[in-house]
């Protein structure tokens, strides 16, 4: 098992990058780096994985199920716990695609 790494810098403040030792800049960089194409990925893509435009879209509780993966006792479960944003259009449940998108795929 990886050990979990420990700072290498215990003090805050000004630091004079000279006295900074190369690990502990390369272990910055690699973050950094990462953050990076994280929020590249996220803010790059349109909402939906493989269909643009389609984020205004609405969507029925089977088409849930399967996007999610979920049952649907589990969806009914989420909406009474409010965990899944939903509209009732007559009689009937609509998710919009963007918001379930935004909530569960980007974790906004």
């Amino acid at each position: 098992m990886k050990e979990k790494e420990k700072p290498l810098l215990k003090q805050r403040g000004s630091i004079n990058l000279n006295e900074v030792p190369e690990e502990e800049i390369n272990r910055a960089m690699r973050s950094i780096d990462f953050v990076t194409q994280k929020m590249n990925m996220i803010f790059s893509k349109p909402l939906t994985i493989g269909q643009e435009n389609k984020e205004d879209e609405f969507l029925t509780t089977e088409e849930v199920m399967k996007l999610l993966k979920l049952s649907r006792a589990t969806i009914y479960r989420r909406i009474k716990d409010g965990s899944i944003p939903y509209m009732k259009i007559g009689r009937r449940l609509r998710f919009h695609r963007g918001l379930i998108f935004r909530k569960f795929y980007y974790g906004r």
